[in-house]
């Protein structure tokens, strides 16, 4: 990684003679007067740092604790210092604090023969979009973000107020993303044994590189701990601003356990309280194992199942598995809490769960009958099983006789209803805007 790649926008006209480059690492920049590096060399080794050696760039290490006392020598020394604390908020300034809502659903025509995903602004992950072939498009919102995955050359499209597609630089595309998020909770632990706090990178969804850029910097030594992001404990509370201005609010975990794939307790998972996640997404899960005959009692950080012949514990992490990781010696099941914010990736814990309770059912249709909807990617998962499933009568009384349910996905009709075109639904599919006209009726709720 290359140390200055976004220190640029911060120099203007002329560099400065030292980049504070990680916590404890200074690069030096310009050559600078004989005297004032020797005097530079004589701090250093005089306080327990190093100088680099000649074959790295120029420039030297301190100790943790004399960080700050460093910078205040060189600067007595008139040697100008680019520091970290300077660069992190720069990098904040540069990011607009307008908020934009999500506007009105429509249809929009996607290029085939691509994957394309959106990015969710409640769980800032990139969406899945099915885009099914002579149809009149693909439902999304305005003002959204997605993403053209084309053999690694992505690009990045901006959804407009009338129904064009503008395609946006990375950057701008993050920008724009981020004026959309709304707040979210990420987890940190203080490792009293390393001496620094840690969280876990996936927590965070999606964040510009800059911004990711500078929260590495902040980490205070260059061993990695893979999947974390971890940083010195006097800087937690610049930290969290710095992440609350990017509306993420930091949050103690419970606390930390080892789990198959953990490098030990200093890259363990986050162990998540219930009370902690969102009411919603325990409430989908209660909805499945109740569907599937089971029960469920609450403890402050499990989930205990039981069946007529088994019992286990469903317990919820932070951490980068893509995958529900089963624990049989202690007959629990970690789920990872970024599996649940988004229904179709909890998609693999579920099949764990009905392989428990020995049932063969349809997962998806099984998923959209019990997700309590709370973002705009279960709303996307559901109106997707809706169409698919269009002509399957005793699925759409199941799915509608939520009242919860029926009220989103009636608006979302009556949405796109707005806002598309005649001949756009000549496009649709065969039928569709006559079924979901029936559909959405009074009548046909009423009888459904």
């Amino acid at each position: 990684m290359n140390p200055l790649e976004y220190c640029n926008n911060c120099f203007h006209e002329t560099e400065p003679d030292i980049v504070q480059t990680r916590t404890d690492q200074f690069l030096i920049l310009t050559r600078l007067d004989y005297k004032k590096y020797k005097d530079i060399q004589e701090f250093v080794e005089l306080n327990s740092g190093k100088m680099n050696s000649e074959f790295r760039l120029a420039g030297f290490r301190v100790p943790l604790e004399i960080v700050d006392q460093t910078i205040d020598f060189l600067r007595k020394i008139d040697v100008t210092v680019h520091d970290l604390l300077t660069h992190v908020r720069n990098v904040f300034s540069g990011y607009t604090k307008e908020t934009l809502s999500l506007g009105r659903h429509r249809f929009v025509k996607l290029p085939k023969g691509r994957e394309h995903r959106f990015l969710d602004p409640k769980t800032r992950r990139w969406i899945y979009i099915k885009n099914p072939e002579n149809s009149i498009g693909v439902p999304l919102r305005e003002h959204q973000i997605i993403k053209c995955e084309n053999q690694g050359n992505d690009e990045y499209y901006y959804l407009g107020a009338e129904e064009e597609l503008h395609l946006v630089d990375k950057r701008a595309a993050f920008n724009l993303a981020s004026r959309t998020f709304t707040n979210r909770t990420v987890y940190w632990a203080d490792h009293k044994m390393l001496g620094f706090g840690t969280i876990k990178l996936n927590s965070l969804g999606m964040i510009p590189d800059d911004i990711f850029n500078s929260l590495t910097r902040l980490r205070p030594n260059e061993v990695i701990l893979y999947g974390m992001l971890y940083f010195k404990i006097t800087y937690f509370e610049l930290l969290k601003v710095f992440l609350k201005a990017n509306k993420i609010n930091l949050l103690k975990c419970e606390d930390f356990v080892t789990l198959p794939g953990d490098n030990g307790k200093a890259s363990g998972s986050p162990l998540i309280s219930l009370s902690d996640i969102e009411s919603e997404k325990i409430q989908t899960i209660s909805n499945l194992i109740e569907k599937l005959n089971g029960k469920i009692t609450k403890t402050k950080t499990e989930l205990k199942v039981t069946f007529e012949n088994d019992s286990y514990s469903i317990l919820f992490v932070d951490n980068d598995s893509s995958r529900a990781i089963p624990v049989h010696e202690e007959n629990k099941l970690y789920i990872p809490i970024a599996l649940i914010e988004n229904i179709r990736e909890f998609e693999a814990s579920a099949h764990k769960i009905l392989y428990r309770a020995g049932k063969k059912l349809d997962i998806k249709k099984t998923l959209a009958e019990c997700v309590e909807i709370s973002n705009d990617a279960d709303l996307s998962f559901v109106t997707e099983c809706l169409t698919e499933n269009i002509d399957d009568i005793d699925f759409i009384k199941k799915l509608l006789s939520d009242p919860s349910k029926e009220s989103y996905l009636r608006n979302w009709f009556e949405d796109l209803v707005k806002n598309t075109t005649l001949e756009g639904w000549i496009n649709a599919p065969e039928g569709l805007f006559r079924k979901l006209s029936h559909i959405f009726s009074k009548e046909v709720v009423k009888n459904v």
